[in-house]
């Protein structure tokens, strides 16, 4: 992939600027027929709230079922459903998403159809953090700061990517109405 020669370079906004090319790049590879884009000036202003679970089976409750109701009934049209991966460190070049802190796939479709069933646009956003910030101080905007080489980048992009690429096709699959990709970084 030509967009990816810029995560050879040296410097950390290289890095960030492949990070982009490769989501546009995503993006550009969806059937045409799944979501359609509009320009921001015909896009009205998006009403609506996050609705996070920090653990599997969360998502899977009755009392979820009826925040989500009461979410709706605020005059909400759109829900943001927040699906967490995790990295043990700043330097892990791994991000686990099927830990049982992470909802479930199964889960997350099912979220999707209760929203639409209540009315509500559902945009799924997968979330990176580190695995314990409160005891260690680090965050997620730590992530990659450490990494000395080449390889330590090419294999977190491998791993990032799957993480990706596999809640992209998830919100495909059960219907979200949008797909956030944002990571926060810090650069020093």
């Amino acid at each position: 992939m030509r967009t990816c020669v810029l995560a050879e370079g040296k410097t950390f906004v290289r890095r960030l600027a492949c990070l982009g090319a490769a989501v546009l790049t995503l993006a550009a590879a969806r059937p045409t027929s799944a979501w359609t884009y509009e320009s921001t000036a015909s896009r009205p202003f998006q009403e609506g709230l996050s609705f996070a679970a920090w653990w599997s089976g969360q998502y899977a409750t009755p009392e979820a079922d009826y925040s989500l109701s009461l979410l709706a009934s605020t005059g909400a049209e759109w829900v943001a459903l927040i699906v967490t991966g995790y990295q043990e460190t700043p330097w892990s070049t791994t991000i686990d998403y099927t830990s049982p802190r992470t909802p479930t796939d199964a889960e997350l479709a099912q979220v999707i159809r209760q929203a639409h069933s209540l009315g509500l646009r559902v945009m799924l956003k997968p979330h990176l953090d580190l695995e314990d910030e409160v005891t260690t101080g680090w965050w997620r905007g730590h992530i990659g700061t450490y990494f000395t080489t080449e390889a330590q980048w090419a294999a977190w992009f491998a791993s990032y990517r799957a993480f990706i690429t596999h809640y992209a096709q998830l919100a495909q699959q059960a219907g979200a109405d949008q797909f956030v990709v944002g990571y926060v970084v810090t650069t020093g």
